[in-house]
């Protein structure tokens, strides 16, 4: 009985010490609008295309990684965004204008 005690408790106790792995983020290039811009909020809300294998297409509120990307932005202007997407988070992490003036 000791022996299975000492077992269920080692195996406990390096399940516990166990480094978790590192959350993996899954990148997503979306050509969308803007809609509105947040820089308070680090917000920005974006009419988008459909996102395969991830969301339809629909306007929403995103959370940026940076409010400087938000700088220049305007609404109503035609832009392609990088999405990251982990198991716990997501936000834009770069904007850019599908037209950029030359």
């Amino acid at each position: 009985m000791k022996r299975w005690c000492a077992l269920i408790f080692a195996a406990c106790h390096a399940a516990g010490c166990q480094k978790e792995a590192p959350e993996t983020a899954t990148r997503y290039s979306v050509r969308g609008i803007i809609r509105e811009i947040s820089p308070d909020r680090h917000e920005v809300t974006i009419k988008h295309d459909n996102i395969p294998g991830f969301m339809d297409a629909m306007t929403m509120e995103y959370r940026v990684k940076s409010p400087n990307i938000l700088d220049g932005r305007k609404i109503g202007e035609e832009i392609l965004f990088q999405l990251d997407v982990s198991p716990s988070d997501f936000y834009v992490e770069k904007i850019a204008p599908v037209n950029p003036k030359r």
